[in-house]
């Protein structure tokens, strides 16, 4: 597993892009597209995004603090993820 550290500065709250990043709303708009998952993000709920080409599920979702992700691309090869963890200050 290799590790590649980002870090970035948003001109949002934390809490706005936690629920960017966890509301079914909140992500359709964000990305244009329709989001198959629930309303909102939970451990271990799946979710697929822009018509299936990205899917994945939550590890782990701390309210407005961190969230950790698998997730893969359609056209990866079966069985590749990519695991994030982001972190709002």
């Amino acid at each position: 597993m290799q590790e590649l550290p980002l870090e970035e500065t948003m001109k949002c709250t934390g809490q706005e892009l936690f629920n960017a990043l966890t509301q079914r709303d909140m992500i359709q708009i964000f990305t244009g597209g329709p989001a198959k998952m629930a309303e909102e993000a939970a451990k271990d709920e799946k979710f697929e995004l822009l018509g299936g080409n990205i899917a994945g599920k939550y590890i782990e979702v701390v309210p407005f603090t961190k969230i950790v992700q698998e997730w893969r691309l359609r056209s990866w090869p079966s069985g590749h993820f990519s695991q994030v963890e982001i972190l709002m200050k």
